[in-house]
Formats: C-alpha cells, sequence, structure tokens
C-alpha cells in the first residue's frame, strides 16, 4: 500500500485498527476496497481532477 492522501491514508489505518479489535475476537474479516475491486465507475468523477492538478501544483511551488 502507497496512500497518498490525508484520505487514504485515514482508510489503511481505520482497517488496521478494525483488525486488531477482530483479531482478538476471533471473528474472520474482509475488508473490500470496492473502487480497486470494480475498476473504471461509469460515473467517473473527472471534475475532480482540476483540483488536485491545482493542489499538486501548488505542493510543487513551495518546495521550490
Amino acid at each position: 500500500l502507497y496512500p497518498l492522501s490525508y484520505y487514504s491514508k485515514s482508510k489503511i489505518k481505520g482497517e488496521k485498527i478494525l483488525k486488531q479489535i477482530f483479531e482478538k475476537t476471533k471473528i474472520d474479516t474482509y475488508i473490500l476496497r470496492l473502487s480497486t475491486l470494480f475498476g473504471h465507475s461509469p460515473k467517473m468523477r473527472f471534475d475532480l481532477v482540476p483540483n488536485l492538478f491545482i493542489q499538486s501544483l501548488k505542493k510543487n511551488e513551495n518546495r521550490n
């Protein structure tokens, strides 16, 4: 796993916490990441692309 955003990092952290809880109760658990399971959505959110692009530019601008 190579999470880049805060959202993805928090999702992985939540998965680890749930895994620890369920390991203590010995209940079998499965974590489904639906977007990677089913691939591209017919309603892709391309409207978010400009926001992500600008955010990336701002981050790189601060590095220089």
